[in-house]
C-alpha cells in the first residue's frame, strides 16, 4: 500500500469515527431532549389536576354598612392588610404582582369590580376560606391567614371597597409558569384553601395583647412572612426576628421601617411607613408581646 492510499485510508477512518461520534452525541441530545419534553409535560399534567381539584366553601352571610365609622376603620384596615395602596394597587384597581418566563403571571384582581361582581358570600370565601367561584383554590391571596379575621373587620374592609370608586383597569389573567407548577408539586406552593383550619377570631383576642399581636400578625404581615413566624422566606427574614429589638426599638422599627442602626430596607421601608402608619402603639407593642413569646 502506497504512502497516500495509507493517508487517504487513514482520514476516513477518522471521517468516520467523528461522525459515529457526532450520531452518538445527536442521540444523546435528542434522549435528553425528549425526557426533559416528557417531564415538563408530566408536571404540566399533574400541576393541572393540583390547580383543577375542587374544595366546599362554608356559606357565610355578612352585612354591608354604610356607617362613617365603619368605612373609616375599613380604609384603615384595607391599607394595614395590603388591600389598599398594596398589592392590588393603589386605588384597588388590580395590578401584576410578578411576571417572568418560568414564574408565570401573578395578577392581584381589581377589587372595586370584583366586590361588584360577585356576592359578599363569595368575596368571603375567597378571602377567608381560599375557594374560588369555581371551587378551586387560591394560592397567591394569603387566605389561610385573613381566616381569623373577624366578622367587624370583614365588613368593615368590604363596605370600604364597596363604597370605593369603581375602577375601571382589567388586569390579565394569571397563569403558572414552569417553576410555579414545579412549586405546587414539591408542596412548596400549596392550596390555600387546604391550609385554613381557624374560624373567624370573635372580639375577645382584644383584651390580651399576645392575642391582639397574634391577630394583627396573621392578618397584616403573613402576606410576605407566611404563616410560620419561625420561618425565613427567601430574602425575607422570619418574623421572630422581632426579639433582637427591646420594645422601643421596635415601636420605631414598626414606625420608621427603618432596621437596626437607622438601616433604610429599601421598598420595605416605605411599604411599612404606608402600611403600618395607621397602627397605634398598644397594637405595634402587642404584636412584639406576641413574637416575644414565641
Amino acid at each position: 500500500m502506497g504512502k497516500n492510499e495509507a493517508y487517504w485510508g487513514l482520514k476516513n477512518r477518522k471521517t468516520i469515527g467523528i461522525s459515529r461520534v457526532r450520531g452518538k452525541i445527536k442521540w444523546i441530545v435528542l434522549v435528553a431532549l425528549g425526557a426533559a419534553y416528557l417531564a415538563v409535560a408530566i408536571s404540566y399534567l399533574r400541576s393541572s389536576e393540583v390547580l383543577s381539584r375542587q374544595y366546599p366553601a362554608l356559606e357565610r352571610s355578612l352585612p354591608v354598612s354604610t356607617n362613617p365609622e365603619v368605612l373609616a376603620r375599613g380604609e384603615e384596615l384595607a391599607m394595614l392588610y395590603g388591600c389598599y395602596r398594596g398589592c392590588h394597587g393603589p386605588a384597588m384597581q388590580g395590578s401584576v404582582v410578578e411576571e417572568g418566563m418560568l414564574v408565570g403571571r401573578i395578577v392581584a384582581p381589581n377589587l372595586t369590580a370584583s366586590i361588584r361582581n360577585h356576592s359578599l358570600t363569595t368575596i368571603e370565601a375567597m378571602v377567608r376560606q381560599g375557594v374560588r367561584p369555581d371551587g378551586t383554590s387560591l394560592f397567591h391571596m394569603p387566605s389561610a391567614g385573613y381566616a381569623v379575621m373577624t366578622d367587624e373587620d370583614f365588613t368593615a374592609i368590604t363596605s370600604f371597597i364597596r363604597a370605593y370608586p369603581l375602577q375601571v383597569d382589567r388586569q390579565p389573567a394569571g397563569k403558572f409558569g414552569l417553576s410555579s407548577r414545579l412549586a405546587l408539586l414539591t408542596g412548596d406552593l400549596r392550596p390555600q384553601a387546604t391550609q385554613v383550619r381557624d374560624a373567624p377570631w370573635h372580639d375577645g383576642y382584644q383584651s390580651e395583647p399576645r392575642r391582639l399581636g397574634e391577630y394583627l400578625v396573621r392578618n397584616a404581615c403573613v402576606e410576605c412572612h407566611g404563616l410560620d413566624p419561625l420561618r425565613d422566606r427567601g430574602d425575607v427574614t422570619a418574623l421572630v426576628r422581632a426579639q433582637d429589638y427591646d420594645r422601643w426599638e421596635f415601636v420605631g422599627f414598626v414606625r420608621s421601617g427603618m432596621a437596626l442602626g437607622d438601616k433604610v430596607l429599601g421598598r420595605k421601608t416605605e411599604m411599612m411607613k404606608s402600611r403600618f402608619g395607621s397602627l397605634t402603639e398598644k397594637e405595634i407593642e402587642a404584636i412584639y408581646a406576641y413574637l416575644s413569646s414565641l
